[in-house]
């Protein structure tokens, strides 16, 4: 088939770059790729394009962008000029499929020029988990599993039949968002490359979403989730924010309100057991050594919560001026990781409040 290939950037935590590996096998195929769309001219696939003299375009500014920048870039008349002249090579290629893995938002006037669509690859389920972050939300939802998408691009974000989907990722409480992320990408190379060969020999089946299930698995829901709730969280719930937003750099940190402050997050430790004080109540401050030194303990219905906090917040700014994750936390936070805290030093810091111990 003819192809259009729109790309996203490289994920700066990626060990291996899924996108050359699904153009390599795109190229090892019988499949043409008539362009190559990217982000950004500093790409490193330009060099992959210029070695098999694919040719490439780059996205104009307005187009790279979120969804809402770019409708409203569409509105512009000059733009819309501009975006028609940066078409016309596009239409004269004449592609039969196009296929965008990790690419934002795409108009019409783009998804319509292949004759069969535009293919889209989702890391998560549809409709369920739709938006940016469904490898964070199948982590907070607590999923046992997951897979990922393959669906027709419609103007409407993903929101297109469903034409394939990965075989089914199992969800171990261990696992981050970035590990989560990986293993479908890995998968959906292949899942990609399937769907174009049913395409292509006229076998595939669109399967039209159930809207009613949809839910939204966005930063802008993320950013509501990223605090820890005292009063309603249990332990595992708050294993599972701690997962989902210390382990990975989305822009968007782990926060919780203490005295009626809200503090960055930069680590978390859970205990099991029936505890005095009242839930959501801060009980004391750890009397241990290390990291978690001073860290304030909060109740929780089914135990306690012993807090490591960062720096205060200002409300306006809660996201926008805390950048401190680390640049591979998904290690720090595995399963092989012994806890920082100790049930004596937890002894010592609530010794008057503590009602019964524990196992």
């Amino acid at each position: 088939m003819k192809l259009l290939l729109v790309v996203g950037a490289c994920c700066s935590e990626w060990h291996i770059d899924y996108r050359k590996q699904l153009l390599q096998r795109l190229l090892n195929s019988s499949h043409q790729i008539m362009t190559l769309i990217l982000s950004a001219a500093d790409d490193s696939l330009v060099a992959v394009a210029e070695q098999h003299h694919i040719p490439t375009q780059f996205l104009p500014p307005e187009l790279n962008q979120s969804q809402r920048l770019a409708r409203a870039a569409l509105a512009n008349s000059a733009f819309q000029m501009r975006l028609s002249a940066w078409l016309k090579p596009l239409r004269q290629r004449t592609a039969t499929l196009g296929i965008c893995f990790y690419g934002n938002w795409l108009p019409p006037a783009l998804f319509e020029l292949p004759t069969c669509g535009f293919l889209n690859f989702h890391p998560g389920p549809l409709p369920e988990l739709r938006g940016m972050e469904p490898d964070t939300f199948a982590i907070l939802d607590g999923r046992t599993a997951t897979h990922g998408t393959v669906h027709l691009i419609t103007e409407q974000f993903d929101e297109g039949a469903i034409v394939a989907v990965t075989p089914e990722l199992p969800l171990t409480n261990c696992m981050t968002p970035p590990q989560v992320f990986r293993a479908l990408t890995e998968m959906g190379v292949t899942t990609v490359l399937n769907a174009i060969t049913a395409v292509e020999t006229n076998r595939v089946v669109y399967q039209p979403q159930n809207l009613t299930r949809a839910t939204n698995a966005t930063r802008q829901r993320a950013r509501v989730e990223a605090y820890l709730n005292f009063r309603q969280d249990d332990a595992a719930m708050i294993d599972r924010r701690r997962r989902a937003f210390l382990s990975q750099d989305i822009g968007i940190c782990l926060k919780a309100e203490i005295n009626q402050r809200v503090y960055a997050v930069l680590d978390v430790e859970t205990w099991q057991g029936e505890f005095g004080g009242n839930v959501g109540e801060l009980l004391g401050y750890y009397q241990g050594k290390g990291e978690f030194a001073g860290a304030p303990i909060m109740r929780i219905f089914d135990g306690i919560a012993v807090v490591r906090l960062g720096r205060a917040l200002a409300f306006d700014t809660l996201d926008r001026a805390w950048g401190a994750t680390p640049s591979l936390p998904e290690i720090r936070f595995d399963c092989s990781r012994s806890p920082l805290t100790t049930w004596s030093n937890i002894q010592r810091s609530l010794e008057s409040l503590l009602e019964t111990f524990p196992e």
